[in-house]
Order: C-alpha cells, then structure tokens, then sequence
C-alpha cells in the first residue's frame, strides 16, 4: 500500500481540486514583507537616495556616493495607456525570468530600462529589472536596477559603479499606485539618472560613473545570482512591456512608444519583451538581439517561474485583500476558519491545533471579532467546559447542518499520520442559540475511525437538507456520502459513489461539490 499524504513531507494541496478550475485567471493574495535592515539589504549606512538621504545602523563607508540632487518634480498623472495584450506576465514575490548572459545587455554611460507596471503589493526594495551586483552580497549591491525604494511603496532607479559606496538612487516622490497600470522608466545619460512615470520626468539624479557590469544574467520580476538563485526582493504584480535601450529615450519618445507595439527596429533597442506569450516556459523577444526570456532559470517548471494571466481578468481585480493577525503562541501547527461563532453578523475565527504528525491530541481555540478586526481568544464563551480536541484536522465544512438557521462545522480528522495509519473522529460542532459550539459528533455522526482528508458538504438528492462527501483516503474506511436524514444525523452510503472511486486506487486528497455544468444539480469535483 501506498502511503497516505502527509503534509509535513509536501505543501497542503486541500483546495486543488477548485483552483485547478480558475488558476491563472484570478491573482493571488500578498502581503507586504517587514523592512529588512540595513544589513540583510546591503544598504549603506548615509547612501544617497534622489531626494532624501537613508540612514541606517550599519556604518560603511560612503564617503564614495557623491551624488547631488538635480531635480524632483511631483508624480505624474497617467495620461498613457498600454497597447492591448490578451495576457501579462504576472510574479508572486519570489518568481523571476532571466535573460541570457550577453554582451548587448552589459550597459554603459547611456542606457533606457521601461515596462508597463501593475502593482499588487508593495515590498521593500523589490525588483523590477536589472542586475545586482555580483549576488547582491557587498556593497554596492547592484549594478543598474529599476525598482521599489527601502519602504517599498515608491518607484526607484538605483545605478552603482561597482565600487563600494558608489550606490546610488533617484526615487520618485510619491508613492507607486496599486492595482492599475503604470509606466515607468529609467535612463542614464550624461551623467545624470532619471527616473519617468507616465512619460514624465519625477526625479533626476548624479550618475557616480558608468555602471558596472558582471556576468550576472539580466532579469526581470526579482534579482539573479551568478549561481541560477534569486538575489533581490521579488515583485508582486504583473508586467507587460519591457524593454531595453542601449540610449536614454526622451520623455517624449516615451510617452509616444508607451502606447503601441514597437517594431523591433527602433534605433537603440536592445531587447523587448512585450510578455503577451500567454503560455510556455519562454518569453519572446521582438528586439533585434532574439533574448529570449527564460521564465525561471531553466526550461522545467518550478517554484520561481511567474504566470501567465489574462489581462483582462487582472485588470478586474482586486478580487481579494488579505489583513493578519496574531493569536497567543503555542507548540502546535495552526489551521482554522472564519466562522461566524454567534451569529451576529461578524465573521470569528475557529483555530484548530495540531501537534507534530498528530501524536498529541490539541484544543480547539475560538477567535472573537470585536467587528473591528481585532480577535481576542472566546474559548470559554464558546466552549464552556467541553474538552474538544482533535489529532490531525485536515478540512472544514461549515453550513446549518441540523436546519436550525444557524452555522454549524464539520471538522475532517485524520487522526495520527504515522503508521498504521488507523483514522481518527470527525467533529460535528453544533451552533446553539446562545453562541455555544457544542460537540455533537458521537449523536449526528457515523462512529468510526477515517483517514479523512477532505470534506465538502451540499445538498446531493435535493430533499432541502445538507449532505457531506468525505474523502477517506486509504487504510480501511473507503469514501463515503454521509446522508442527512432532515434533522442533522447523517448515515453512511457508498451506493451513490462510482467502484472506480471505492476501490481506492486513486487516493483523491481534496474533494468539493461544483455545479460544473451549471444544470441545478452539484457535481463533485475530486483532486489529487
């Protein structure tokens, strides 16, 4: 026999099965990473950034960095829209395409970089395009990088020479938009940085000399090392056409070229990606230099390597936001679920505990909100003296389960992930008038030990009452429908499941009722 999935040897894949019908039409949610200091960025302490001058507790030397402000105008409207592509190339934090290493992108005293940016999240010093310099490791850290300044909320063009304390930033006044189209571009020219958005010179910096150049590949989305690894803070948002210039373009040419396609031909062009592929491991180049992006570092699929998503959907969006909280430390691994514990209106959150491989049986935790977002722990109110506890909980269900006008769950348990592999107990947790969650699994539910790895709930024969798949994976208990019989007690019926499924050749790990075909009667869509 096969063993049964464990999440602690590979990435908890319970929600599959929907994802597989949507992904890469919907992005994702992000959240900001917490300022990295001035160490673990390699930011020098006192090195000049455009306008403004960063501090930071580590001391190098910087005397080098004698860049002079020139000019900081205020940040420019968008009065440019990008040409129309089916698809956009879209990164997830830490996800990059590379260039190969050639000489054409080895830039000197007078280069363009520009793309089309939509921002999802901000990030300190996030990546746009460029080089670092070498693997990001010592001052000056990079060569030439168009990007997200130390707070991450503003656009910034950093160019160095190479030497230590040559670092040197032109950032743009305000800070960058989220969720809508901007066009940003840096160029380097007689001495002088400038930073463009929309077309409209921001910020003009002193150059510290021509930039220097090493055999770190050029890439867009995050920052490359000389070892095929991720160097720079990744993106999160989309791009769409980027290009290289081997000349500083004018704010003029700019802001004509921002809106159509380029031919390929245009004086000065050194590679340019316009990332409307739409599928592959490869992003086209329509330059004259045939740079053939490789998304990742190589042609196999991996965790680094962005995503194709349709324009159109991305520019629906947002579709989702994501806000954290804390809840009091413990020895456990945490899951959980909003839930709206009293049924006034605001969503609470039920956190399970689990113990490593489920040796240890855990407490249930219940999170009230105070509707303002805050949570603070309600487990006597919603508990009382109840001693519940689960081994391994793996997935929920939350519906009104006895037809009460109230929510109640269903907690899919496991039980110890270690042969033998014996199941454990589903919960079915009871919502009362009073708020109370009451553990009613021994009276509702069908005892016996599973190794349930996912649940999904519905109402399968159309009596008006809510049904349960569960996904029993291996080692004795098949899957099964549990059958609600109008009250919230639920009996076992395996007649109403195919053989291919009982027999359990397949362990599908992940389960959800769908009205795939859209004719008024759920399906139900399995996962591996």
């Amino acid at each position: 026999m096969n063993r049964p999935y464990n999440r602690h040897h590979f990435t908890v894949r319970r929600y599959i099965l929907l994802l597989s019908l949507v992904v890469g039409l919907l992005p994702y949610v992000f959240t900001s990473a917490p300022l990295p200091s001035a160490h673990s960025t390699g930011l020098a302490a006192g090195v000049h950034v455009g306008h403004v001058k960063h501090s930071a507790p580590d001391v190098v030397n910087a005397q080098q960095s004698t860049g002079v402000e020139l000019n900081v105008t205020a940040a420019a409207q968008n009065t440019v829209t990008p040409p129309a592509q089916q698809s956009v190339l879209r990164f997830d934090g830490e996800e990059i395409a590379t260039a190969p290493v050639a000489t054409a992108l080895n830039l000197g005293n007078q280069f363009t970089m520009e793309s089309w940016v939509y921002v999802e999240a901000t990030r300190p010093y996030a990546f746009i395009m460029g080089k670092p310099h070498t693997d990001r490791s010592a001052d000056p850290y990079y060569s030439y990088v168009l990007g997200f300044s130390p707070d991450g909320s503003r656009f910034e063009f950093v160019q160095s020479t190479g030497l230590p304390g040559s670092y040197s930033a032109a950032t743009a006044p305000t800070a960058a938009p989220l969720y809508t189209w901007t066009h940003i571009a840096a160029t380097l020219s007689a001495g002088v940085m400038r930073l463009f958005i929309n077309g409209q010179e921001v910020v003009s910096f002193a150059s510290p000399g021509a930039p220097n150049n090493s055999a770190v590949p050029f890439a867009i989305g995050a920052g490359a090392t000389l070892a095929n690894g991720i160097a720079a803070g990744g993106f999160t948002g989309a791009l769409r056409q980027v290009r290289v210039w081997n000349r500083a373009l004018t704010a003029s040419e700019l802001t004509v070229n921002a809106g159509r396609y380029l031919s390929g031909s245009e004086s000065g062009l050194v590679a340019y990606w316009p990332l409307d592929d739409g599928a592959g491991q490869l992003a086209r180049d329509l330059g004259p230099n045939g740079l053939t992006l490789q998304l990742g570092f190589n042609s196999n699929t991996e965790s680094v390597d962005p995503r194709w998503v349709h324009t159109k959907i991305l520019n629906s969006g947002p579709f989702f936001s994501i806000e954290r909280f804390q809840i009091p430390p413990t020895n456990y691994f945490e899951t959980g679920r909003l839930f709206d514990l009293n049924s006034d209106g605001k969503l609470d959150v039920l956190v399970t505990h689990e113990s490593a491989f489920g040796l240890t049986p855990s407490p249930l935790q219940p999170l009230r909100n105070d509707g303002q977002g805050r949570f603070s722990d309600a487990t006597a109110d919603v508990l009382g003296n109840q001693a519940i506890s689960t081994e391994a909980p793996r997935d929920f269900a939350i519906a009104d389960f006895n037809g009460d006008g109230r929510k109640d769950m269903l907690i899919a348990d496991h039980g110890k992930d270690v042969p033998p592999f014996l199941g454990g107990q589903s919960r079915m947790l009871i919502q009362t008038p009073e708020g109370r969650l009451v553990d009613e699994s021994n009276y509702r539910l069908p005892l016996q030990q599973a190794f349930t790895h996912s649940v999904t709930a519905s109402d399968i024969d159309n009596d008006g009452d809510i049904d349960i798949y569960m996904s029993n994976i291996c080692c004795g208990v098949g899957p099964e429908i549990y059958i609600n019989d109008g009250t919230g007690r639920f009996s076992a019926d395996i007649t109403r499941l195919p053989s291919s499924l009982l027999s359990k050749q397949t362990a599908y790990a992940a389960s959800r009722f769908v009205d795939v075909n859209k004719d008024g009667h759920v399906d139900l869509v399995l996962g591996c």
